[in-house]
């Protein structure tokens, strides 16, 4: 039977996005599945026709003279087309709707669905932590003072603003941190996000229009429903006509965003004015003064939101924190779902592989990967609470043919394979190990991508495959595992599998 030696070099990386054992413990692992392949109907079917029509296309070989990539592109576009049509006139999301009691219980009950959740697929899982969080969040909305964090780029002067703050009546109402501004997009800011999000309202303060990143930012900010005043600062710096013009700019680009009345102006430490002095004597005096911070927009607005808004403003943050503590039991969740999920990918991948490499006819060894691939977003889907009926997966899984032909995965990965084998003339003259070894890459990919699908979805999953957040995995995860020391890894282990599977005498 097959073994693959591993490399030395082989990284965590390369071994989780292209792994692969020996056909012996994939088959073995297949069968010892929750559900057995004879019970697997869209697999058997799939299989069984491409069997069958093999054994007739032998006596009508002139039917099936078609080019590979013709094949594969019918193959994938055909059945996928009206799914993906459907999916790009999804009308988009509407705006977040303010936070009140109500909207906080459903979060907290499906954070405590999301325990549930977990404690039954990891039993050992410690959940204690969570709970407790969950059972102090109804004791926060007690709160007397809003929490208010003062948020800015680098040089913004959020230190000297929450000083100046600190030394209003308004600090009697409010408690106040200093921030920078979290970086979105990335993980390396987390503990700026952690303590921006737990803020009741957040001051972000600016010295002119917003930069890309400050918009990006404001944005996140208001997708988690957090409250934002926005401060432009420094308006003793401009000229009056110069100020207007600025104050303009900024509030026709954020009132699509923010609530006009967020919008202050402030100078929370005005230049020093120079002062001249002329004595009787007639000598004159000059020196610097300094005048006091300018705030009154921002003061005003805050004792407004304290005497008003105080109640929703705090409710909203206990939201946040809720939807906080689910997106740590998800994570964990999804870690777990993962180490059950990838070896299900690697049995599907030799599944792909074996028939193609058995199927010299192209068109026939595409309807066999078709019928695996279905088979495997309805797996996947159950893994991840999602469930496909037998249509909904065939659906899905031709979706995911045409993205792959639309993002030229298809014909990119059989040119890269045959590439690499071409280095070996008599590894690239045996007979479909090219699709092969290219149906074994795509059933990978495609399982990958529907993990990380999967894994970004609420908890609980449901509702149809987004076929824009589907290509966005797939084009992310075809660039990384297709860097270079990680597919030729891949390509010749399989490569190597496929020739020792054909050479074996037939048992």
């Amino acid at each position: 039977m097959l073994e693959v030696t591993a490399t030395a070099t082989r990284s965590r990386q390369s071994s989780q996005l292209l792994g692969h054992g020996t056909l012996r413990e994939n088959v073995k692992a297949m069968q010892e599945s929750n559900k057995p392949m004879w019970r697997k109907p869209i697999l058997i079917g799939g299989l069984g026709l491409s069997a069958a029509l093999w054994a007739w296309s032998s006596l009508q070989d002139a039917l099936w003279q078609t080019g590979e990539f013709g094949v594969l592109s019918l193959a994938a576009v055909g059945t996928g087309a009206w799914w993906l049509q459907q999916q790009s006139r999804r009308v988009p999301t509407p705006a977040a709707t303010p936070v009140d009691r109500a909207a906080l219980e459903r979060e907290l009950a499906r954070v405590r669905a999301a325990i549930a959740q977990l404690q039954a697929e990891v039993p050992h899982a410690d959940t204690a932590v969570w709970e407790g969080q969950l059972a102090q969040l109804p004791q926060t909305l007690e709160r007397q003072k809003l929490r208010v964090a003062i948020a800015g780029g680098a040089g913004t002067g959020r230190a000297h603003l929450a000083q100046v703050l600190a030394n209003e009546p308004i600090k009697a109402a409010i408690d106040i941190a200093e921030t920078a501004t979290p970086l979105v997009g990335t993980d390396d800011d987390a503990a700026t996000r952690a303590t921006v999000l737990a803020a009741d309202l957040v001051v972000f303060l600016i010295h002119g229009d917003l930069t890309a990143s400050e918009w990006d930012c404001m944005t996140f900010l208001r997708g988690e429903r957090q409250r934002v005043l926005l401060a432009l600062d420094r308006q003793d710096r401009f000229l009056p006509e110069e100020r207007a013009a600025i104050w303009q700019q900024v509030r026709d680009r954020v009132c699509p965003t923010l609530d006009a009345a967020d919008l202050v102006a402030i100078a929370s430490a005005p230049a020093p004015v120079k002062v001249r002095r002329h004595a009787d004597d007639g000598t004159v005096g000059e020196w610097l003064e300094q005048t006091a911070p300018d705030l009154i927009a921002l003061r005003n607005r805050l004792q407004q939101l304290v005497a008003t808004e105080q109640s929703q403003l705090v409710l909203a943050a206990a939201w946040r924190q809720a939807r906080a503590i689910g997106a740590d039991i998800k994570a964990q969740l999804n870690r777990a779902r993962r180490e059950r999920a990838l070896p299900v990918i690697q049995n599907y991948q030799w599944l792909s592989a074996a028939a193609a490499f058995a199927t010299p006819v192209a068109s026939l060894d595409l309807l066999a990967t078709a019928a695996i691939n279905a088979q495997l977003v309805a797996d996947l889907g159950a893994m991840y609470c999602q469930d496909f009926s037998w249509q909904q997966a065939q659906t899905a899984a031709g979706a995911l043919g045409r993205l792959m032909a639309q993002l030229g995965l298809v014909e990119l990965t059989t040119q890269a394979v045959a590439g690499l084998l071409k280095g070996n003339a008599l590894t690239y003259a045996a007979g479909g190990l090219v699709q092969g070894v290219s149906a074994a890459y795509l059933t990978r990919l495609a399982g990958l991508s529907l993990i990380a699908y999967f894994e970004e979805q609420e908890l609980p999953a449901g509702g149809e495959l987004q076929g824009d957040r589907l290509q966005k995995h797939l084009q992310a995860i075809g660039e990384q595992t297709r860097r270079a020391a990680i597919f030729q890894d891949f390509v010749r282990g399989v490569a190597q599998q496929l020739q020792a599977r054909a050479a074996a005498p037939a048992s």
